[in-house]
């Protein structure tokens, strides 16, 4: 709707300043046929788009139903057929944490096993029993939030300096787009790098494709 208005008012104050060159009916008529040029051409692409990727899935059915196809081939055609569904992110995108509602900037990083957040203040406690950590992180606004969430585990991460260190490992609920996924987090601090949550293969894996050309691909976060 917002593209018709503008297109719309564009139009319109070309008419205005050729008005005493043509006549209203004229530039309405005009207007008009401008529109639904627009609007056909949209169809026709919508349409188009949808006829190939139809006749694409035909055609690979097809193909994939023949006894002469191995099994290894048949699998790397499934596996790019349904990755090529997925969306795709971008280098650097907006995650909010679930209940926490703490929204970030965050780098995807292929190479990193698992998704990683800024904490520091980390601090191991007992609740009821059961093995906690409270950490103090910072949203992309520079506000400190300080957590206490139980401890899944514990990882030896290698850096890409080449050091070894033991985190501790979370579960978080993050949300990208519209998307939320429970995953593995573990905690890191990030205070000398850009960005304080990084996307790890855990949350890439069978969800989204990757565009390192591109930036907030999902948009940004209500």
């Amino acid at each position: 709707m917002t593209k018709w208005f503008l297109l719309l008012l564009l139009t319109g104050c070309a008419a205005f300043e050729s008005q005493d060159r043509k006549d209203m009916n004229e530039i309405k008529d005009e207007l008009v046929q401008l529109i639904r040029s627009e609007i056909r051409q949209e169809v026709l692409a919508d349409w188009r788009n949808n006829y190939e990727e139809n006749l694409r899935q035909e055609i690979l059915a097809e193909y994939l139903s023949n006894e002469d196809v191995d099994d290894k081939t048949r699998g790397q055609i499934e596996s790019q057929a349904k990755a090529a569904k997925r969306p795709s992110l971008g280098r650097v995108e907006w995650v909010s944490l679930g209940a926490d509602n703490i929204k970030m900037k965050a780098r995807v990083d292929t190479g990193a096993k698992t998704t990683s957040i800024h904490a520091e203040n980390i601090k191991e406690q007992l609740v009821n029993g059961e093995k906690y950590v409270r950490f103090t992180t910072v949203d992309e606004k520079g506000q400190k939030h300080t957590l206490l969430k139980p401890v899944v585990t514990q990882q030896r991460v290698r850096s890409t300096s080449g050091d070894v260190n033991e985190r501790y490992v979370i579960q978080k609920n993050v949300r990208i787009g519209k998307r939320e996924f429970k995953i593995a987090v573990n905690l890191n601090n990030r205070e000398k790098l850009t960005h304080k949550f990084l996307i790890g293969r855990n949350l890439l894996i069978g969800n989204f494709n990757v565009d390192v050309s591109q930036t907030f691909m999902m948009g940004r976060l209500d």
